[in-house]
């Protein structure tokens, strides 16, 4: 029996598809503000270190800005 390889996807990963997927569909409008990180977290199921990191990749492609404490 042959295997195949088994994609491993972080959460992080996964997280930051979804939020990608919502900007790019329009879900997300532009301009609008996302949920703090907390709350992220909490709809998600995941740690807020996942949020951060899928955030992070989401400003990298400047889809997102990150403002500390001002929502």
């Amino acid at each position: 029996m042959a295997l195949t390889p088994v994609a491993r996807r972080s959460v992080a990963d996964q997280l930051f598809e979804q939020l990608l997927d919502g900007i790019l569909s329009g879900e997300l409008a532009a301009g609008s503000s996302l949920p703090p990180e907390r709350e992220l977290a909490a709809q998600a199921g995941v740690n807020r270190q996942a949020v951060r990191e899928a955030l992070q990749r989401l400003r990298q492609m400047d889809l997102v800005e990150i403002v500390h404490g001002g929502g």
